[in-house]
């Protein structure tokens, strides 16, 4: 369960969420509070969780998650390399 939670849920906080899964569940009362598959349960919970978690683009939900601050960093990063070419063409 781990080594799927990693792969599959990167921007969630698995204690916590785990733990509001547990309590969440044990304080269901009735039918509502049983299963037949807990781990399916609890792969569907942190599912949600990353869904409510990762970085999304405005109206646009069927798009990848966006990293602004990578995207900010990798533009610097372009313009100096763009930088450092123009002065090499120059040197020679």
């Amino acid at each position: 369960m781990v080594i799927w939670f990693r792969e599959h849920c990167p921007h969630v906080d698995g204690k916590a969420e785990t733990e509001k899964f547990r309590d969440y569940w044990r304080a269901k009362p009735g039918k509502d509070g049983r299963k037949l598959d807990w781990p399916a349960t609890w792969r569907n919970w942190m599912r949600t969780a990353e869904e409510r978690s990762a970085p999304r683009l405005r109206g646009s939900p069927s798009l990848p998650p966006v990293d602004r601050g990578q995207q900010a960093t990798d533009a610097k990063f372009d313009r100096a390399m763009e930088r450092a070419r123009a002065r090499e063409a120059a040197a020679e």
